[in-house]
């Protein structure tokens, strides 16, 4: 049974729901129950979100989203990162400093955000806009 104790709610229209305004309260969300979930799945079209972070979410590619997938996708970043108050200033950069290195994946990711930026010119930057991330899949996906 999930504690309640370190959880803020809010009302939202007629209904009480989770407030997630800090990386503290989002970790609390995969220990919240399903049943309390407002919806167990959505379809993409009723989520106002970027499509392409829907596309990574939706890991079975069903179109549709899931508390799973969204339990996962919130334990992933948790577990990459080792400062999180990116998560709550929702920053689009992402400072190399902040990855956790001693994952695997978050080596992964540092190597290939340094990669990223190399690429852009940038080979000293210590963080990675949103922006440049998509500025290098659209480089990538242009070359044959």
């Amino acid at each position: 049974m999930t504690t309640t104790a370190n959880m803020t709610f809010g009302r939202y229209g007629h209904s009480y729901h989770l407030k997630i305004e800090t990386a503290e309260a989002l970790a609390h969300v995969v220990q919240l129950d399903e049943a309390h979930w407002v919806a167990n799945n959505a379809p993409w079209n009723s989520i106002h979100c970027d499509n392409t972070f829907l596309r990574f979410l939706d890991a079975d590619n069903n179109k549709r989203i899931t508390c799973r997938e969204i339990k996962d996708a919130i334990r992933w970043l948790l577990s990459v990162l080792r400062d999180r108050k990116g998560i709550t200033e929702r920053s689009q950069v992402l400072h190399l400093g902040t990855i956790d290195t001693n994952t695997n994946l978050g080596r992964q990711i540092h190597v290939a955000s340094c990669k990223a930026l190399t690429s852009l010119g940038q080979p000293d930057a210590n963080k990675i806009t949103l922006d440049q991330v998509r500025q290098i899949k659209t480089q990538v996906s242009s070359t044959p």
